[in-house]
């Protein structure tokens, strides 16, 4: 997780079925994707940690992310502690 103050996220499996529940996590980047590499693919994620998030997202079946901020917010709010909507979409993908 990437918060200023420390937090867990959850990913719980049985039955077949897994949920990821992630709450007070921020994008390590403001650019997600690495320049000139083609969005939408786990090895274009910029930073390692970000992508580690998406690997811990990939493949649940139920996801419960924050997302406090419009993109057009985030900006004023970097460092606070939370995602945007368009962030959590982009890294739920894979």
């Amino acid at each position: 997780m990437n918060h200023p103050c420390p937090t867990l996220g959850y990913h719980i499996e049985s039955g077949g079925c897994s949920i990821c529940y992630l709450a007070y996590r921020e994008p390590c980047c403001l650019d997600v994707w690495r320049e000139g590499a083609p969005p939408g693919r786990m090895d274009s994620i910029r930073d390692e940690r970000d992508r580690r998030h998406a690997e811990f997202m990939q493949d649940v079946d139920i996801a419960i992310h924050e997302a406090q901020h419009t993109p057009e917010e985030y900006p004023d709010k970097r460092l606070w502690g939370h995602s945007t909507y368009a962030y959590v979409v982009s890294t739920l993908q894979f």
